[in-house]
């Protein structure tokens, strides 16, 4: 019955690698068995399987509020990356510290301004 339930939201198809069709599966069969859960609890249950599927997902998916008068604060011994400020050229550039270390030729538009 369970397989029956899933079977028209199939979310799997040919292309995917199968550990992620694994994955898909047993989120798919989970969120079933919750499904069947809520039944159980309340039998007549105001959410259809799809409702129950879309309430699910859009809840995982969902990302947390932020407080706006909570303050990022920063460490102070640590150094953090900025936008090289544009001037005459026209996409200014610099070389990758990283990179130039380890003998490879990288431009990038971000550097350290400390």
């Amino acid at each position: 019955m369970p397989d029956q339930m899933l079977e028209p939201y199939l979310a799997t198809t040919k292309t995917m690698i199968w550990y992620k069709k694994v994955f898909v599966r047993m989120l798919q069969i989970s969120i079933l068995n919750a499904y069947i859960i809520l039944k159980q609890a309340d039998p007549d249950p105001k959410l259809s399987f799809l409702d129950f599927n879309t309430a699910v997902i859009s809840g995982l998916l969902q990302q947390p509020a932020e407080d706006e008068n909570e303050s990022v604060v920063r460490p102070t011994g640590r150094h953090f990356i900025a936008k090289i400020e544009q001037t005459a050229k026209e996409r200014p550039q610099k070389r990758c510290r990283v990179c130039y270390k380890r003998r490879v030729r990288k431009e990038t538009k971000y550097h350290c301004p400390q």
